[in-house]
Parts: structure tokens; C-alpha cells; sequence
């Protein structure tokens, strides 16, 4: 069977994209976000005490955080809403002008197996019970 994608919803794209660009996005943050407090508990010790920067034990743990949390928001909103809105919306109009993607599709049929059936009881034993 062959099928043409013509058209794609733009809410439910954007949708998605902005779920799955979130979790990405919180992933990467906080990877990005241990390895930055690394760095700045590593630079704080090797300094000189006095050449040190007051707020640098605090602002790498706090700065690993919110980067965390701000690349998923923005992961989310320029990649999740903006950049694929702009592919839908483009990709709807020139598939309304060459056509969609073809995609064939092969249909799977299943074998169904039939149930063994099963004798019912005669009416006659149901009644033997009432006489008891």
C-alpha cells in the first residue's frame, strides 16, 4: 500500500518536539551542569587565595543548576517551537505544491487460531442439584 504524507498537524509537531527537546535538553544541562562545577571547584583550588573569586564555590554549584535548567528551556523553546513550526509550516507548504513523501506501507496479516470448543453440560445436571 502506498501512502502520501501531505500535510502535518503544526500543534501536535511542536508538541512533541517540545517534550522530547525538554528532556534532551535537562539531560545535556546537567551533564554540562556537573562538568562546569568540576571545573570551578578545580580552578578555585588552584588559585591563589587571594586572586580567587568570592562567589566560585557557590556559583558552581548553583551556576551547574540553573544551566541545567535554562538549557532545557531554551532547548525547548528555540528548538522545540520555534525551529520546528518554521519546518512544518515549510514543509506543508511545498508539499501542497510538488506533493508529500511517498510511503509504502506493507500490510501484515495475522493467522488467527481457533479456540478449542468446549461440550456444555446437558440441561439434566443442573436439575439433579435442585432435587438434592
Amino acid at each position: 500500500m502506498q501512502f502520501e504524507l501531505k500535510k502535518i498537524d503544526l500543534f501536535s509537531a511542536i508538541k512533541i518536539s517540545f517534550i522530547v527537546n525538554a528532556v534532551l535538553g535537562l539531560a545535556i544541562g546537567l551533564f554540562a551542569g556537573a562538568i562546569l562545577a568540576f571545573f570551578m571547584g578545580f580552578i578555585n583550588q588552584m588559585m591563589p587565595y587571594e586572586q580567587t573569586f568570592p562567589l566560585t564555590p557557590q556559583f558552581g554549584f548553583l551556576g551547574g543548576f540553573f544551566l541545567s535548567l535554562f538549557y532545557a528551556v531554551f532547548l525547548s523553546v528555540i528548538n522545540g517551537v520555534i525551529i520546528t513550526g518554521i519546518v512544518v509550516l515549510l514543509y506543508n507548504l511545498i508539499a501542497g505544491w510538488v506533493g508529500g513523501i511517498k510511503l509504502n506501507m506493507l500490510t501484515i496479516s495475522t493467522i488467527e487460531t481457533k479456540q478449542p470448543t468446549v461440550l456444555s453440560q446437558s440441561s439434566n445436571a443442573g436439575d439433579q442439584s435442585k432435587d438434592v
